[in-house]
């Protein structure tokens, strides 16, 4: 991963990191903070703040991208955009302007706000070169407007993952216990499956194959 990127990164009151303070499942995930990991929370200073992981693929291939988040914000105030853009597309931390031009906002369709609450969202059938670098970026954009909320949650993203378009989700899960025992059924295509559970307030997972 590369943090707060850009020759400013370093003097913006909002810092990307990855920690401990949030996360849905496991025990990380990446999140703002403006005060240096104290909290996952953001701050009333002006900034853009900007991480990103590069990847490529050797073949052609059409993939799903799928992430937890949560973030308070506001439209137009304190917004995260989320984009998968060429490795050669630039954009940088500012400490004192937090403003995308329209051309790098077309960009980041992906745009983000008020969801307190842990939610799954997936880039759809991204269509990949092969040999090709690109970033998955996240852009933290705080317009410093939100004043009226004290210590507001800061954009939080866990649970990353990029699979192959064809290989879809199974659907229409069903769960019955009884007598100790459950049963979980399913629809899907693939050949095989992975099943992963957990007791209610345990953070170990069994792992079916």
């Amino acid at each position: 991963w590369v943090f707060n990127y850009g020759a400013d990164g370093v003097n913006c009151n909002d810092q990307w990191m990855i920690g401990g303070l949030e996360h849905n499942d496991g025990k990380q995930s990446l999140y703002i903070s403006c005060d240096a990991g104290k909290s996952a929370t953001y701050g009333y200073k002006k900034n853009l703040v900007v991480a990103y992981r590069v990847f490529e693929f050797a073949e052609q291939v059409s993939v799903d991208i799928t992430f937890d988040y949560k973030l308070y914000g506001a439209e137009n105030t304190s917004m995260l955009y989320v984009g998968l853009v060429r490795e050669g597309v630039d954009i940088q931390s500012n400490s004192l302007d937090p403003i995308l031009s329209p051309t790098l906002k077309n960009q980041l369709p992906h745009r983000f706000y008020q969801s307190i609450n842990w939610n799954t969202y997936t880039i759809q059938n991204q269509r990949m070169s092969p040999n090709i670098r690109v970033k998955l970026i996240f852009v933290w954009e705080n317009y410093n407007t939100d004043t009226a909320k004290v210590n507001p949650m800061s954009p939080c993203i866990d649970n990353i993952q990029i699979t192959k378009s064809n290989c879809k989700m199974p659907s229409n899960l069903q769960m019955t216990s009884e007598c100790g025992s459950f049963t979980a059924t399913w629809d899907g295509t693939s050949d095989s499956y992975e099943y992963q559970y957990r007791k209610t307030g345990n953070q170990n997972w069994t792992t079916i194959k």
